[in-house]
């Protein structure tokens, strides 16, 4: 596709949910957008998919983590966007054939953890409050740039304050957890929970901080209705209608309205500098459009190694940007189904249908977890993995044809560079047997409704979604690489070019499907149009 202008006040590059959010920020402030994406339509991730015919869904499971004042402020809702609300939420399947149900109602959460641990109840809360009451001390936002380390550790002002901060920071959430409760279903619950943000194990140093992310997102937000961040066990603010994909349809008729120009089925060949400030891209058509703006939604490596003259970026910031950790485990399976699959924990059929239609969990055990990680970290794809699951269709029968249903999975841990072999067919059809092996653990029935399968390897999510190194979280999510996302240097969105901008997911807060760093970034953008503020030197590009 051809722009209809050849000069924007502001280009983002990469079609994703949060460069589609920083245009919108940008269009409302009166700027003239323009958003240019390689794939045949924007989204990323979130985009929709027509697996096999009739079957659709995305590469994402479920919206938990979307933030409220995003989806307010486009008027998501205005545009298309509703919700299915499954409840449970959330079933986790136990190691002797029992499972833990996450209810939206705190009560009903309560007399479930009474039934499989009685005796850690209040534990188990007190772990949330724990975390939720260090993130209301530190006072971070993630709907701000983030504070530099020294801002946060000034604020540990006792000591229990410090301890707190040395069990997230430097402990692991093995040790911090067994402190605490006693139910080996507990540890393994809170654990995968942890685990969500990265690649770690239970006992990796800093792998609490997982737990972190929820309450961050909760400090300033206010009372919303439906909030997960709030939610007893971390659950889902509702399932899309029309599936994932809703969110980034709405997404865009919301900044169409505000007369956002999207060109698709184009590539940006480079961005072009002149000086130490940002001209515009070129594509690889040749086509130039100028700007004094570029907010880049790809990798922060692709946008700054890949894309922008080497000579604009100074040694030191290429050195600490590609020494920085891209080694990702993503892989997604779908599988097209022509039954509902059963639940061993199910006790009737109308249960079985309930447990079914909420996402599940699957990692029954601490030593699970471990052993799926040191898999992984030996570059073998793991032999019983981690996976977070769910059968949309149940709940939303516009996702398949009538009488049957699809099944996403999110799976972890699969090494973007195997130790041996290397990923093509025969490599997936290895592991997806794998998984099916795993889920047939919890859902003994499953193969007996599977008709059709496909899945995507890191490598694949690479190439087809620019996930470098496969890591679906564009960086790091651990303590060495949170609150400097992706650099020290590079943490406050703004790049040394004068006018670039990062506002993908390798910039503070991180990934999943949030919609902050294109918030953040469209307003860093604002703040620097309306000028530097004297007290912040941050504020301008060095």
């Amino acid at each position: 596709m051809q722009p209809r202008a050849s000069r924007y006040d502001a280009l983002i590059v990469g079609g994703g949910h949060n460069g589609l959010v920083a245009s919108f920020y940008l269009a409302r402030a009166g700027l003239k957008v323009l958003v240019v994406e390689q794939r045949d339509r924007v989204g990323g991730l979130v985009a929709p998919i027509e697996f096999f015919p009739g079957f659709r869904g995305a590469m994402t499971n479920t919206p938990s983590a979307l933030e409220p004042l995003v989806a307010a402020d486009m008027r998501l809702e205005d545009f298309g966007l509703t919700y299915e609300r499954p409840d449970p939420t959330m079933v986790f399947p136990l190691p002797d054939g029992d499972a833990l149900l996450a209810w939206r109602d705190r009560g009903k959460v309560r007399d479930e953890i009474a039934r499989i641990a009685p005796d850690d109840v209040d534990a188990y809360f007190d772990v949330l409050a724990f975390f939720d009451d260090f993130a209301q001390t530190i006072g971070v936002s993630v709907r701000e740039a983030p504070p530099t380390l020294a801002e946060v550790t000034a604020k540990l002002n006792t000591p229990e304050l410090e301890h707190a901060f040395n069990q997230i920071f430097f402990g692991s959430i093995e040790d911090l957890l067994s402190q605490r409760i006693s139910s080996p279903h507990l540890l393994a619950l809170l654990s995968s929970l942890a685990m969500s943000a990265g690649n770690v194990a239970p006992s990796t140093p800093g792998s609490p901080l997982g737990l972190l992310r929820r309450p961050l997102s909760s400090v300033g937000a206010g009372q919303i209705a439906q909030d997960p961040r709030r939610a007893p066990l971390r659950g889902s603010t509702g399932l899309p209608r029309g599936g994932m994909g809703s969110i980034v349809e709405a997404m865009e008729r919301s900044i169409r309205e505000l007369g956002v120009e999207i060109i698709t089925g184009t590539r940006v060949d480079r961005i072009v500098t002149d000086g130490d400030a940002v001209r515009g891209i070129v594509t690889t058509e040749g086509v130039e459009i100028d700007a004094s703006l570029v907010l880049s939604n790809l990798h922060p490596r692709t946008t700054l190694l890949d894309l922008v003259d080497e000579a604009a970026i100074p040694g030191t910031v290429r050195d600490q940007l590609g020494a920085t950790s891209t080694a990702g485990g993503a892989y997604k399976l779908i599988l097209a189904m022509d039954g509902i699959p059963t639940h061993r924990s199910a006790t009737s059929k109308d249960d079985a249908v309930r447990r079914a239609s909420c996402q599940f969990r699957y990692s029954p055990t601490v030593g699970y977890l471990e052993d799926a990680y040191q898999d992984f970290a030996a570059g073998r794809v793991s032999a019983r993995p981690k996976m977070l699951g769910l059968v949309p269709s149940i709940s939303d029968d516009s996702l398949a044809p009538a009488g049957r249903h699809i099944m996403t999975v999110s799976v972890w841990f699969a090494p973007y560079e195997l130790a041996e072999g290397a990923w093509g067919q025969p490599m997936k059809d290895r592991f997806d047997e794998i998984c099916l092996d795993t889920i047939e653990e919890f859902m003994p029935d499953i193969r007996d409704v599977v008709t059709d399968r496909v899945s995507f390897s890191p490598l694949d999510l690479e190439n087809e979604y620019g996930l470098v190194g496969g890591n679906q979280q564009h960086g790091d999510m651990t303590p060495l690489g949170f609150f400097a996302r992706p650099t020290p240097s590079l943490r406050k969105y703004r790049t040394p070019v004068r006018g670039l901008y990062l506002c993908g997911s390798g910039a503070w807060p991180g990934g999943t499907v949030t919609g902050l760093p294109g918030h953040n970034s469209a307003h860093a953008v604002l703040s620097d149009i309306a000028g530097p503020r004297a007290d912040d030197p941050e504020t301008v590009p060095s």
